[in-house]
């Protein structure tokens, strides 16, 4: 295993005898072999006692001329310490050795007199040309030899070296470095050992030793010592990835990324992204303006020709210098999971053309984690949910189940989109409103990712950030105070680890319970809530996510509001009094905001089982610091008087640009909305908007500079709830917000209660008369077999039945009676074989599909789907279970029932499509999951609309 030895930033391989590293080392014939000894003679000890963490008791070190404990000469060194239980080695001796070369002649041994068992030897080697990735120094291990069989004599304990010993457990040795550390191949030239160790184990006791006849032969100089070479002049790339972390010229690395689109690098450099992903890694003149405004360059290297049927026969041409300024290498994003083979193959020769640079590799991909995760150092795993039926909650136990899913010590990454998917964008009518991702949207994906204990950002974007577009200002804005929140904490983050999701609690505290009054000393935390609580304080709570993470500093908590529908249009997500309870007793904390570090905001009280933390104020995230000592605290202040003033800049520009293009849709909505669905207090939400704005930009011209944000959080609350009332307004009508492709968020509103004014007949005037369609004709219903009255029928009419048996499931499409207007209706339904157990996993991919035959639509038409769905029981191990999915907008726009029907009944549901193109249109049904479902009267038609 790879554990800590006499340095506390030396990593070691700690096996027993005959277990060794293999390393082939040429010695020129020149070099003068000689050998060492140690017969500890003299008045000065040279053994060290290493009492490491342990309590240990020195009663004596000395040179000894006891004859008793002498083994040849006049003297031995003699050492008696008292040691305590602990979990392995409790205490060590440390001697030096003169650094020798390891070779097939290589003997060292000492002799050591014992009145116990447990004592055992070790030498450490180390290697000058393999970085430990960790502490950005040579690696270093420690091989074991010989044990003491204790009985108050003197044994000779000795450390096999041989080349047989040796090369038998290199294996080994690479798997342990790959996996703990992420060093693929151990670069075991020159390897010397320069220290031999005795330890100490077993129980306490006190302990008598003798040590004498220390030997070492031959000793062989290692060139790198003579010569004076800079061993860490081997280390290749920049970058170094092990341990679940990133080092960039050896200091903690936490990337974040964004395609190139013709930005000016300075623009870049400007949003705190520390990495660009440019389209062609040999455009120098992009590459050099790269390097002089600061900007890491990822680019994705030659791809081989898989139709070759050997395509790694040709490989790539190696990487010259004019790559140099390139830091990682992306393969590409969404590789889809049956594309192992492809990846591996690819990784493996840009490696061969790297060798002398050896830049880490990258991919994200769809599925399969840990079998892309031997091949490439640095996996992606990314999820779209923004616009679709895919909860914020499920898009973190997502991240949270494929980081499980990928190899421990290894980081991961992941793809924060920034626009809405091509699907939403692809099949909108010409002239109708772009989507907006907003900022808020930005911020809870990331904030996510962090909480799941991802090791870098990329964002997606695909049009420049310098354009004009509405939106394109508060996306530039919204990834800037993004990544200056990263950065001030970027060490933290990139050395951290998941720890533990904390309790949370909202507002005041229950103080009764069964009708009983709590005891005076009892706290908020040993009332346990009650699973049916609909208080608001509960719903609060259980929207609230609060994540611990251990870093090399301290402690980071990061809480998230991560509310059910916030993929559509972020809430409020705001509270009062938020109550956290960790398991630690600590005495101070701090809120971290980007213009500010402190304290007053938050209340640490001492309670039963650990510490209770009180956010006074919150919205929608926070960051929690807890130092290990002042000096990271200070850090931490000098970083945010680095940052604030461009942070608070970022800030108010953010809320001008919003308050901006939400006043501009709510002027369009005053004309549309019908008179029921009218947004009470709008005017008012928008004057507290435009107060706060006005005074965000005051306290800029004053330098107030934690007031900047202050002022613009407060703006954006109102903003929101502007924006979400008139959301919810619009779709509460509607089975779920995909079911309209305008209803997806605020900002395509108005073309919603367009079509949904077209769709009842009603005309539009003033503003919107010109723009309003007129419905002209609807189909008569044109799915054949819709109401699922013979399976013979479904078959002839072109539906397409798909079963994919997995292990001990049994999936099963039929028909069931009764049916809810007919005979009978189509039945889904996946279970397991007999009596066989599963393991609590989820599945994420179908068992069970049902196709609907093509359909032919015209450009411009809409296409309606309606139908009735029944769940009796919640489906199980799934976040998806039945899914309907159109081929215009695919997963995207997918309509997901996972929990029962109200009272195990038939519930309707309606989507409404736009046909951007003539084509084919189709509707898929799917089961995911253990459970079953009904689906009956299933329609398709069509509507044709003209503009007046």
């Amino acid at each position: 295993m790879l554990m800590p030895i006499d340095q506390p930033d030396l990593l070691s391989i700690v096996f027993r005898v005959g277990v060794a590293l293999a390393v082939w080392w040429g010695i020129a014939g020149s070099l003068i072999a000689e050998d060492y000894q140690e017969g500890f003679e003299g008045p000065d000890t040279s053994w060290m006692v290493d009492r490491g963490a342990a309590p240990v008791a020195v009663h004596r070190h000395e040179r000894s001329a006891d004859a008793a404990l002498i083994r040849t000469g006049r003297q031995a060194e003699s050492v008696s310490v008292q040691t305590q239980p602990d979990s392995s080695v409790v205490c060590r001796l440390v001697h030096p050795l003169p650094p020798t070369v390891r070779m097939d002649e290589t003997q060292v041994a000492v002799w050591v007199w014992s009145d116990h068992p447990g004592v055992s030897v070790s030498v450490r080697v180390r290697f000058p040309r393999q970085l430990n990735p960790r502490t950005s120094k040579p690696l270093v291990v420690s091989i074991t030899g010989d044990q003491h069989r204790g009985g108050g004599q003197y044994q000779r304990l000795a450390v096999k070296l041989d080349d047989r010993e040796f090369a038998s457990s290199m294996r080994r040795v690479r798997d342990v470095a790959q996996r703990q550390l992420g060093i693929r191949n151990v670069n075991d030239q020159g390897a010397y050992l320069d220290q031999i160790t005795i330890h100490l184990t077993e129980e306490a006791r006190t302990w008598n030793l003798a040590l004498d006849d220390l030997e070492l032969r031959p000793v062989v100089t290692p060139p790198d010592l003579e010569t004076g070479q800079d061993t860490e002049s081997y280390a290749g790339s920049r970058i170094r990835i092990g341990d679940d972390r990133i080092l960039l010229d050896h200091q903690p690395l936490f990337p974040l990324f964004m395609p190139y689109h013709g930005e000016q690098p300075p623009v870049l450099a400007s949003s705190l992204c520390n990495v660009i992903w440019v389209p062609d890694y040999l455009d120098q003149e992009l590459l050099q303006k790269c390097a002089e405004a600061g900007l890491g360059v990822m680019a994705t290297p030659p791809q081989p020709d898989f139709a070759r049927e050997s395509p790694d026969d040709t490989g790539l041409a190696p990487f010259g210098a004019n790559t140099d300024p390139v830091l990682l290498w992306m393969l590409d994003a969404r590789i889809p999971a049956d594309q192992v083979e492809h990846a591996a193959t690819w990784a493996e020769m840009v490696r061969d053309a790297d060798r002398h640079r050896e830049r880490p590799i990258l991919a994200d991909v769809m599925a399969n984690e840990r079998e892309f995760h031997r091949s490439v150092d640095f996996l992606g795993v990314s999820r779209s949910i923004l616009h679709s039926s895919v909860t914020p909650q499920t898009y973190l136990e997502t991240l949270e189940q494929r980081r499980r899913l990928s190899l421990p010590g290894k980081p991961m990454f992941t793809l924060i989109p920034t626009e809405p998917s091509p699907e939403w964008l692809n099949t909108r009518f010409a002239g109708a409103t772009v989507p907006v991702v907003e900022p808020e949207q930005i911020w809870m994906l990331a904030n996510a990712a962090l909480a799941a204990g991802y090791k870098g950002l990329g964002y997606l974007t695909y049009q420049s950030l310098e354009g004009n577009a509405v939106g394109v200002e508060e996306r530039r804005r919204a990834i800037e105070i993004q990544n200056f929140r990263i950065r001030l904490i970027e060490p933290w983050l990139a050395t951290g680890k998941v720890l533990l999701t904390l309790p949370v609690q909202v507002g005041p505290s229950s103080v009764t319970r069964e009708g009983k009054k709590l005891s005076p000393l009892a706290s908020r935390w040993d009332v346990r809530p009650l699973a049916d609580d609909q208080s608001p304080e509960a719903q609060a709570a259980s929207k609230i996510r609060a994540t611990a993470l251990e870093c090399d500093q301290g402690l980071i908590i990061l809480v998230n509001w991560l509310d059910q529908e916030s993929q559509y249009q972020p809430g409020a997500m705001n509270a009062n009094d938020v109550y956290l309870l960790l398991n630690r007793n600590i005495v101070h904390a701090w809120e971290l905001t980007t213009t500010s570090l402190r304290e007053h905001t938050l209340e640490v009280t001492p309670v039963a089982g650990g510490t209770q933390i009180r956010l006074k104020q919150f919205d929608q995230s926070a960051v929690i610091l807890i130092s290990k000592d002042q000096l990271a605290e200070e850090v931490i202040r000098k970083r945010v008087e680095q940052y604030r003033p461009v942070a608070s800049k970022a800030w108010a520009g953010l809320a001008r640009a919003k308050l901006s293009r939400v006043r501009a849709v709510h002027e369009e909505l005053v004309s549309l909305v019908p008179r029921e669905f009218k947004v009470a207090h709008a005017e008012r939400f928008l004057r507290q908007a435009s107060y706060y704005v006005d005074q965000c930009e005051k306290a800029l011209l004053a330098d107030r500079l934690t007031e900047v944000e202050q002022h613009a959080v407060s703006a954006m609350l109102n903003l929101r709830h502007l924006q979400s009332a008139y959301w919810s307004q619009a779709v509460a009508p509607l089975t779920s917000p995909v079911a309209s492709p305008h209803a997806i968020c605020f900002q395509t509103l108005p073309d919603h209660w367009r079509m949904a004014n077209a769709l009842q007949g009603e005309i539009q005037t003033a503003k919107s008369e010109s723009t309003t369609p007129v419905v002209v004709n609807e189909s008569q219903n044109l799915l054949p077999s819709g109401e699922f009255e013979s399976l013979k029928g479904l078959l002839d009419a072109g539906w397409h039945r798909e079963s994919f048996q997995e292990g001990p499931l049994v999936s099963r499409a039929e028909l069931l009676e009764p049916g809810r207007s007919g005979r009978s209706c189509l039945h889904l339904s996946v279970a397991t074989k007999g009596a066989s157990k599963l393991l609590a996993t989820t599945f994420d991919e179908p068992s069970v599909r049902m196709t609907s035959p093509p359909l032919a639509v015209v450009a411009g038409q809409l296409v309606k789907i309606r139908g009735q769905v029944r769940i009796m029981k919640s489906m199980q191990q799934t976040r998806d279970g039945l899914v309907i999915t159109d081929s215009l907008l695919g997963p995207s726009g997918s309509l997901r029932f996972q929990n029962s029907t109200s009272g195990g009944g038939w519930q309707p549901f309606e989507l409404i499509r736009e046909v951007p193109q003539d084509g084919e249109f189709q509707v898929t049904i799917e089961l995911f999951g253990l459970g079953a479902a009904s689906l009956d009267s299933l329609q398709i038609s069509t509507i044709d609309l003209a503009t007046p």
